[in-house]
């Protein structure tokens, strides 16, 4: 049901409408979300449907669901332009094919962006289309592609332009046009027959232990990069953006493997004893 909500702030007033369920009658661990752009929301038993990825998330912690209970999102086919925020543990999230490109979580957004409300410009991880953050250790994804919009080379010189213009006028640098498709914070993680799209940084792997079966990563510079993370990647494919094109380009992984960051100049915390590990993979 649809609800009108008034919010007066600075002396105006904006009026709201939003979507209202009982979600009373639903087993808080026998839930199952549905995501579906054309749908309506709604609740069937103990399934329950939204338009958003976002509000798939919001419905598992509105019923308190345990910790420990796998808590999964179907995502309908279509193309869901969201920044996702992925924060409690043991997520399924499962797309509507084995065809993975035909559900993509996509946004456009690079690292030179200033943050809502602020002057302060995105960091690396800040540009990420999705974020699977460090509470969600066991978060399994399959059939689905995660995808920053500047995923082209003419969408990265598209985004030179733009992180250029940003940069502050007393500063002597060139733009930041990091685009990250998808940052991965969590212990235990398994993508299974996943996309990941992007030209700049497009996979931020970065600690924790992560399993890549199948999988489809493609970029141009640094696009499988970060630290501290021992990942196997099984039978995968990494795509090499204009390939050709000598002019242009960076190298496929760039990772350090330490626990956390340090500088050159500083000692790591602790060394990790395998890195990224590719088995079966086609470059």
């Amino acid at each position: 049901m649809k609800k009108q909500v008034k919010v007066k702030y600075g002396g105006k007033e904006t009026t709201y409408t939003i979507n209202v369920m009982d979600l009373s009658g639903v087993s808080k661990n026998a839930a199952t979300v549905t995501v579906n752009a054309s749908a309506s929301y709604g609740v069937s038993g103990n399934v329950v449907t939204v338009k958003s990825i976002n509000d798939a998330v919001s419905v598992f912690k509105l019923l308190g669901t345990d910790d420990n209970t796998t808590k999964t999102i179907n995502i309908a086919a279509g193309t869901y332009h969201e920044k996702v925020e992925f924060d409690i543990p043991n997520l399924h999230i499962v797309g509507a094919a084995e065809d993975a490109a035909r559900t993509v979580i996509e946004f456009d957004l690079i690292a030179e962006y200033k943050c809502p409300g602020t002057d302060a410009a995105y960091s690396t991880d800040g540009s990420a289309t999705v974020s699977v953050r460090a509470e969600a250790i066991g978060f399994h994804a399959e059939n689905i592609t995660f995808q920053n919009y500047y995923n082209t080379h003419e969408r990265y010189l598209e985004s030179q332009k733009i992180a250029n213009a940003l940069v502050p006028a007393n500063e002597s640098r060139n733009g930041n046009t990091m685009a990250v498709a998808r940052l991965v914070q969590a212990d235990k993680c398994v993508f299974d027959n996943v996309r990941f799209s992007s030209y700049h940084d497009t996979l931020y792997d970065y600690n924790g232990r992560h399993v890549y079966n199948n999988c489809f990563i493609e970029g141009r510079t640094d696009y499988v990069f970060g630290y501290g993370a021992t990942s196997l990647f099984n039978n995968c494919t990494l795509n090499t953006i204009g390939a050709n094109d000598v002019k242009n380009g960076g190298y496929v992984c760039a990772t350090r493997g330490f626990v956390k960051h340090v500088n050159d100049w500083q000692q790591a915390d602790t060394v990790i004893d395998y890195g990224y590990i590719f088995k079966g993979c086609t470059f």
